[in-house]
C-alpha cells in the first residue's frame, strides 16, 4: 500500500521534530524526510479561536506541519502516487497541548 507516515516526536527545546516516511508497494526502501513543527502559545490560541471553523482550523494546522522538507516530501508522495495515498499520523510527543489538537481537521493545502 502507498503510505505516507508522519511521526511527531517528543519536544526538543520549543519545537517538535517530525519524521516522515513514504513507502510504496514493490519498493524495499522507503524515502525519509525530517522537519520541525513550530507552534507558539499564540498559535495554540489561534487554533482555539478557530474551533468553530473546521476548514480554517485544518489549514492553519496544515501550514504549521507541512513546511519545507515535510511539505516537499508530501508533494512528492502525491505526485508519484499512481493510487490512493494513505496518510498515517503518529504523535509520539506526550504534550497534552499537542495531543488535544483536532488532527482530523488537518489540511495539506499544498497549492500555495
Amino acid at each position: 500500500m502507498n503510505t505516507f507516515e508522519i511521526n511527531i516526536q517528543r519536544k526538543s527545546g520549543s519545537n517538535w521534530p517530525i519524521v516522515v516516511e513514504h513507502s510504496r508497494p514493490g519498493e524495499l526502501l522507503s524515502s525519509r524526510s525530517e522537519g520541525i513543527l513550530k507552534l507558539s502559545p499564540e498559535d495554540f490560541e489561534q487554533l482555539t479561536s478557530k474551533l468553530g471553523q473546521p476548514k480554517d482550523y485544518g489549514i492553519f494546522l496544515g501550514q504549521a506541519l507541512f513546511r519545507e522538507e515535510i511539505r516537499d516530501a508530501f508533494v512528492s508522495a502525491l505526485r508519484n502516487s499512481q493510487e490512493t495515498l494513505r496518510v498515517l499520523l503518529f504523535i509520539e510527543a506526550e504534550d497534552k497541548e499537542l495531543r488535544t489538537l483536532r488532527w482530523e481537521r488537518l489540511c495539506g493545502n499544498i497549492d500555495d
